[in-house]
């Protein structure tokens, strides 16, 4: 086949299929069997058809973005969220920085996650949005499971800032805090602390529970032990109860360093360190993750979570999505950066009583 005449129709002549069978097969749309998908983009790659979803996606990787055609994509938000922090502008700010230049848009749409309980409801949110006609959405983290399992199986394309669930057919983009931890346990234990309090909610979202897995893996392949009960793993509120908890775990534990492992926790860890009359770093060494492009308090040490570069990659997924809907769904993870304070000094020398 001539690749210069390359078309649907002249694909779906040698394939003897209709030229609406072959549009839905580049177009990642139902209504074939697997081997005819295949079949289809087999022969598109060989013969270097491409679609104006691809041509799209090429002009998006080298030139300037000016002359691609409009693209409305949204980002789903729960309505009156209170964790809805720094975190999700800074990925609503990748997005439209990455997409600048072009004539596309990222608007937040917001959603009672009440919704989620009937069908009927969320249905009708989906209507009222027109996200079905959309050209995308983007999925951000510290979303509800059934809400989040909801919008993975509506019929467009999406972007789940995440990691993503067992088994979904989606594509993710993530800062690895997994990776950030275990590297923040094993510069602690390198510097010779073996006493280190975690504290961080372990629970209420996957990026937490991996977290928390981060850590107590590390502290093991040290053969250190954790008990989660020597550790403040409850979920941040202000309560005097999760107060108290941090000031007895100071006093009875008397660590010699502290991982940090949510950032909106980094106030209380100062306040009652001093409050304890626990010097940072000569009585107790501190890292934590954060978000924050300069130290959030000065001389911390601390991994830097990149979240508008995962707005940026995430940005150009989607249209890498758009133009490839048949390609195998891949999971992205951006490291962390490491920023180098005075928070963090060796662990003080054992004192032998005298027999």
């Amino acid at each position: 086949m001539n690749r210069k005449k390359v078309t649907m129709e002249s694909i779906a002549k040698e394939l003897g299929l209709s030229r609406i069978t072959v549009s839905k097969a580049l177009r990642g749309l139902p209504g074939m069997s697997l081997e005819t998908r295949r079949a289809v983009l087999a022969l598109a790659d060989k013969t270097g058809y491409l679609t104006k979803e691809r041509k799209e996606s090429e002009l998006f990787d080298h030139t300037s973005l000016m002359s691609l055609q409009p693209r409305r994509f949204m980002m789903v938000l729960q309505d009156k969220q209170p964790s809805f922090s720094n975190i999700h502008m800074e990925l609503i700010k990748g997005l439209n920085e990455r997409y600048q230049e072009s004539n596309y848009q990222v608007s937040p749409i917001f959603m009672n996650p009440a919704v989620s309980k009937e069908p009927a409801a969320f249905q009708e949110w989906v209507e009222q949005n027109g996200i079905n006609y959309s050209d995308g959405i983007f999925i951000p983290p510290m979303m509800p499971p059934d809400l989040e399992e909801l919008l993975l199986k509506l019929p467009v394309h999406r972007i789940l800032f995440n990691f993503p669930p067992i088994g979904a057919n989606v594509d993710s983009v993530i800062w690895d805090v997994y990776d950030s931890v275990r590297q923040a346990v094993r510069l602690l234990i390198l510097k010779g602390h073996r006493n280190i309090l975690y504290i961080g909610d372990i629970t209420s979202a996957r990026g937490f529970r991996l977290r928390w897995l981060a850590f107590c893996e590390t502290m093991a392949e040290y053969g250190l032990a954790v008990d989660p009960v020597s550790h403040l793993t409850a979920s941040f509120d202000g309560s005097e109860q999760w107060q108290q908890q941090f000031q007895h775990l100071l006093h009875r534990n008397k660590p010699t360093a502290i991982l940090s492992a949510i950032e909106h926790n980094l106030p209380w860890v100062y306040y009652f360190c001093g409050q304890a009359g626990m010097r940072i770093p000569d009585d107790c060494s501190l890292v934590s993750l954060d978000i924050a492009e300069s130290p959030p308090t000065p001389g911390l040490s601390y991994y830097r979570m990149p979240i508008r570069e995962t707005g940026y990659r995430a940005a150009d997924r989607m249209i890498w999505r758009i133009a490839n809907p048949g390609l195998p769904y891949e999971h992205i993870r951006l490291q962390c950066r490491y920023i180098e304070g005075t928070s963090i000094r060796g662990a003080p020398a054992k004192i032998t009583p005298p027999k």
